[in-house]
């Protein structure tokens, strides 16, 4: 479920590629400090503070570990351009500008810009995944007051759609919601968990049927929503009591057979997603 938009650093504004990933809480941006920047066999472009007339330097040194990889750096301050693509670079008056916002500066890195076509990672959670004293990009952006709304939406669509054209585009919208983008109401479910946008989960159904698997501990299911992976995932003790009752799992899979549809139960609401939805193609 990864989003990938432009963003723009400092002042002249330098163009990168960003991840808006809502299972972290910081902003980090590949520096041109990376000393083993040519390796990579992805085309990146690195932000230097050097040709920037408004960075600063902070002087504090951060680690920060993903599902993919790990980076370390330093935070410092600088200008950063929101809410832009790549045809609208140079009409930087109708961007969500934020001034003198601290962020990550990817000084050494493993697995993440190998693996990504990102130049940037912008963590769009709650504080409390967030560095000490470093505030996220979206409380910032409710800080300085340049949001219309104080919420952030994404859209996404199939690859294939997108590349066949008619309209189809995935997208983020910063302070609203697009209503062309869907028929009838908008479902809210409240965040129980407020790092990672957890909501309560109140059941998981293969091809219709209940195996329980909320219902193994006492607290029930939660769900996080995270924009910065591209599959799903459960607890160790879930997985186990799937593979015992025979059900697909990364280490055996039929692909599409096995599981049929894979429904979560949210709020009493039936999502149903048909393999086509959730299996990798073969």
């Amino acid at each position: 479920m990864l989003y990938t938009s432009y963003i723009y650093v400092g002042n002249p504004p330098q163009k990168l590629r960003a991840l808006f990933d809502t299972g972290s809480s910081n902003m980090w941006v590949a520096s041109d400090l990376i000393k083993n920047k040519q390796d990579f066999h992805i085309k990146h472009n690195f932000y230097s503070m050097a040709k920037s007339n408004t960075s600063k330097d902070s002087n504090e040194t951060a680690y920060s570990q993903f599902g993919t990889g790990r980076l370390e750096g330093r935070f410092i301050h600088d200008d950063v351009y929101l809410g832009l693509d790549s045809e609208n670079q140079m009409n930087l008056d109708s961007a969500i500008h934020l001034k003198d916002y601290k962020f990550g500066l990817m000084e050494r890195q493993e697995g993440i810009l190998e693996s990504f076509n990102v130049d940037a990672i912008v963590g769009m959670s709650y504080s409390s995944l967030a560095h000490q004293g470093i505030t996220p990009i979206l409380d910032a952006m409710i800080n300085q007051k340049v949001l219309t709304n104080n919420l952030f939406s994404y859209h996404y669509v199939y690859k294939e759609e997108e590349k066949f054209g008619n309209g189809f585009q995935s997208d983020l919208t910063l302070g609203y919601y697009d209503k062309s983008k869907f028929l009838g109401d908008i479902k809210w479910y409240p965040v129980t968990e407020k790092s990672m946008f957890g909501i309560k989960l109140d059941d998981i159904l293969f091809d219709g049927k209940s195996y329980g698997l909320c219902k193994i501990k006492p607290e029930g299911c939660s769900m996080a929503i995270d924009s910065g992976l591209t599959y799903m995932s459960v607890p160790t003790y879930m997985h186990n009591v799937m593979a015992e009752k025979k059900l697909g799992t990364t280490q055996k899979c039929d692909p599409g057979t096995q599981l049929g549809n894979i429904t979560l139960v949210i709020g009493g609401d039936h999502y149903d997603m048909p393999p086509s939805d959730w299996q990798s193609p073969p």
